[in-house]
């Protein structure tokens, strides 16, 4: 796997980089190729294959999470996950291990035109919460409100479901 590079470890998570791809001669024009990358990580940290991929859409301030995926017999995850932030948009990721009381926060954010883009590895038993910390920005254009500040997670999975029973509650934040 040379596509995708570990920035960093903690006991809560791991932090990939992989580089973006652009189109010369199409202009203003951004191409996130990202699922065979994300696929060969999941195979090579034994996690299986990506199942499932969803989108968590946040309003400001909204949250969501606050749970985490219990370890099975041979120390995986119930379910795995990897999240990724889309261009333009930033949100926080708070995490803590229950069983430790050990905390940390991870900003994902990326802009159009950067030439990286992060991608996080929640650890099996390691509780999340992710976070839209914008303020609601309401602008008057043309006489129509307008609201800007929604942030979205996209969430790469293990798991071909999105079953409860995979999640314990637990308040991070």
């Amino acid at each position: 796997m040379n596509r995708i590079n570990k920035l960093k470890e903690t006991p809560l998570c791991t932090i990939f980089q992989t580089e973006n791809k652009y189109r010369i001669g199409k202009p203003n024009r951004f191409l996130a190729v990202w699922f065979q990358e994300i696929n060969e990580l999941f195979e090579e940290m034994a996690i299986g294959k990506i199942r499932y991929v969803y989108a968590v859409y946040l309003l400001p301030g909204a949250k969501a999470g606050n749970h985490y995926h219990p370890k099975n017999e041979n120390g995986k995850g119930t379910k795995e996950e990897i999240f990724y932030c889309p261009p333009g948009q930033k949100i926080k990721i708070f995490l803590a291990d229950p069983e430790t009381g050990r905390k940390q926060t991870v900003v994902l954010s990326s802009k159009f035109g950067d030439i990286f883009t992060e991608f996080v590895y929640i650890k099996p038993g390691i509780a999340h919460t992710v976070k839209n910390e914008r303020s609601l920005l309401i602008k008057l254009i043309n006489k129509v409100f307008k609201s800007v500040g929604i942030a979205s997670v996209i969430v790469f999975s293990n798991i071909d479901d999105h079953n409860p029973d995979h999640d314990i509650e637990y308040e991070v934040i």
